[in-house]
């Protein structure tokens, strides 16, 4: 499986550093590179996405509020890319899968990119178990209106591609 790639960063040049930092990277397919949160809020809403490296401070809209725009079921991966270290402690309380400082250093990028793909790939492993035990307690406390009066059935497929296994549990969880 091809871990789907976007690069969010409004300097060319850092775009292109992580572009070639991902060349010798087996498995991730860069799908797009954005120059602005507004091409990259169009890229997520159109493709999935599974891994985003994205910067802080961008004109007209910041990584922050990239991420604060977007869907549950949109939300990738998000590893981010910035000149600044005051941004840390906000990116991890979004769920950040890791935070890079420019310029970004060979090995350091090579951590953060094992680290992400090792959530990507535990989101999927782990997640079905946990998320199937969740909606079985879930049954047992609903009951479904229809003649029957059994509870309700959630049958929900979990599969083995994380963009697609996220879009199924929050499907399944936030269902009415």
């Amino acid at each position: 499986m091809s871990i789907r790639t976007l690069l969010v960063d409004d300097e060319p040049l850092a775009r292109r550093n992580l572009r070639a930092l991902l060349k010798g990277h087996a498995g991730f397919e860069i799908v797009a590179e954005c120059a602005s949160g507004q091409e990259a809020l169009a890229v997520l809403k159109a493709n999935p996405i599974d891994l985003m490296f994205l910067d802080v401070q961008m004109p007209e809209m910041t990584g922050f509020q990239v991420l604060e725009k977007l869907d549950s079921a949109q939300l990738p991966f998000t590893i981010f890319v910035t000149a600044f270290d005051e941004y840390a402690i906000k990116a991890f309380e979004v769920n950040a899968a890791d935070y890079l400082l420019k310029p970004v250093d060979d090995k350091r990028f090579e951590k953060s990119l094992s680290r992400a793909k090792a959530l990507i790939d535990k989101g999927c492993d782990g997640l079905d178990q946990r998320i199937t035990q969740l909606l079985d307690a879930r049954d047992r406390f609903r009951v479904c209106p229809a003649k029957t009066g059994r509870p309700l059935a959630w049958r929900t497929s979990i599969c083995r591609d994380s963009r697609d296994t996220r879009r199924e549990i929050r499907g399944a969880l936030f269902r009415p």
